[in-house]
């Protein structure tokens, strides 16, 4: 005669399916311990895009100071290094502050990383950074949109494409590109403090931070210009 028992088969799958349970919610429970407990740092694509856009904020500066040194002087030689120095620093600032569109080291493109926001408990993003160097410009907005559109229009129409050689364009006020790009070092320098400060032990990350907040600063890259500068006879000497 047939029993209406469970079989001892289909209590021992139970018992199986019971552990097997037991040991997805146990998984599930540590994943979380774990994500709580996580450290926040920069990914290394992050990282490796700050180390890019601090490049060109630099080499952006110096181009402003050497433009600077070379205005002013009729030695022929001098003004076509002048030219060049005005727009390399243009170019230099349009990777930075240009397009958005296809430019990996726009600003954008790299504030508004879910990293940069993480790491940084949601403070440090597009808006923010784009705050900080409107208040480093010292422009309102409707004046940093007619400089942007100058600006922009010299790379686009004369310095990459040279569309327009009738003298229509005309270089933006490079001191407001050196300017904005140090604003950019200052606010790099800040992520990386706070990367730094969640646990980040990587030495590169240490190191760019150090050089950002010293030599690499809008001032150290300053005073290394300077340094060049003065070695550079002909320039000094020259009228």
């Amino acid at each position: 005669m047939a029993s209406d028992l469970p079989s001892r088969a289909f209590h021992k799958f139970r018992g199986l399916i019971r552990l097997f349970l037991a040991w997805i919610c146990g998984c599930v429970k540590r994943k979380k311990e774990n994500d709580k407990n996580a450290v926040l740092v920069l990914e290394e694509e992050t990282f490796d895009l700050l180390k890019r856009i601090t490049h060109a904020a630099r080499r952006c500066i110096m181009s402003e100071q050497y433009f600077n040194v070379t205005s002013g002087l009729e030695n022929p030689f001098l003004v076509y290094c002048q030219n060049c120095f005005g727009e390399q620093c243009v170019l230099h600032w349009s990777t930075l502050f240009g397009s958005h569109t296809g430019e990996p080291t726009h600003f954008k493109s790299v504030f508004n990383r879910p990293d940069v926001q993480a790491v940084s408990n949601g403070v440090i993003d597009v808006d923010w950074f784009r705050s900080e160097f409107i208040r480093d410009i010292g422009m309102t907005d409707k004046e940093y949109k007619e400089f942007w559109k100058k600006a922009h229009d010299m790379r686009n129409k004369y310095i990459a494409h040279r569309d327009d050689l009738s003298g229509g364009v005309y270089f933006p006020d490079v001191e407001i590109c050196k300017k904005q790009c140090g604003s950019l070092i200052r606010s790099t320098a800040r992520l990386l403090e706070t990367s730094i400060s969640n646990g980040d032990t990587r030495e590169d990350v240490k190191t760019l931070h150090e050089y950002l907040v010293d030599n690499g600063s809008e001032r150290g890259v300053e005073l290394e210009c300077s340094h060049a500068i003065r070695q550079s006879s002909f320039l000094t000497d020259e009228n």
